[in-house]
């Protein structure tokens, strides 16, 4: 049976707003989760919903089985590395973050050494001039 409410507990879980995934799916005026929902929704749009999410469309579905089928076990297992590595991209991502804001904090250092380097070689040229200037007096 679909369980449309697992949209909203995918959004949730990993903290995405449903105005990302609206905006995914090309949804972008007048759009509301909540329209997915309902059992009336197409196979090409939840197969979207769920690359969106990196996950296999079963998970929309709840279905009683008698224990655990190697099948099963198989979904579970694809779900739970979907979802690792969807973490490690988002991991990845705040990494790449930080590392901008260092790689933009070291760019602004060498442009002040440089800048100060700069003077200095110009105070070195007034004085070596000076230094002419007085010698020929």
């Amino acid at each position: 049976m679909y369980n449309g409410q697992k949209i909203r507990e995918l959004l949730n879980e990993r903290n995405i707003s449903s105005r990302e995934l609206l905006d995914y799916l090309g949804l972008k005026e007048n759009g509301s989760i909540a329209r997915f929902a309902s059992n009336d929704i197409k196979a090409s749009r939840l197969e979207q919903i769920a690359d969106f999410f990196g996950v296999s469309v079963d998970v929309f579905f709840i279905r009683n089985l008698s224990g655990d089928t190697p099948v099963s076990t198989y979904a579970a297992d694809q779900t739970q590395s979907s979802f690792r590595q969807s973490s490690k991209v988002r991991e990845q991502a705040e990494k790449i973050k930080v590392l901008q804001v260092e790689l933009e904090q070291k760019n602004t250092l060498l442009s002040d050494k440089e800048r100060i380097i700069n003077e200095k070689d110009e105070r070195i040229k007034l004085l070596e001039k000076l230094v002419v200037t007085l010698e020929g007096k």
